[in-house]
């Protein structure tokens, strides 16, 4: 089911990390939005959350389809690079 492999129909207990890798990364061309896809998608999830991801680059930040700003896992940057 779509919906729950995008973590859309319940919240996921795992890291934003794990959330971001199952939902194939995360687009956000407006910087907020970002936060606001994790908060709908990872329980107990807080703002600083994903800025640690971001400064520890557990997850980074470019643009990789149709130059859209996507968060991905590092893993994936590298591959894509």
């Amino acid at each position: 089911m779509l919906l729950a492999r995008q973590l859309l129909l319940e919240r996921s207990t795992g890291t934003i990390v794990d959330a971001v890798e199952q939902v194939g990364g995360l687009q956000a061309q407006y910087a907020p939005s970002g936060y606001v896809g994790l908060w709908t998608r990872v329980a107990g999830f807080e703002r600083d959350d994903l800025t640690r991801a971001l400064g520890d680059r557990s997850l980074v930040q470019a643009s990789l389809m149709r130059t859209t700003v996507e968060r991905e896992r590092e893993a994936l940057e590298t591959f894509h690079a």
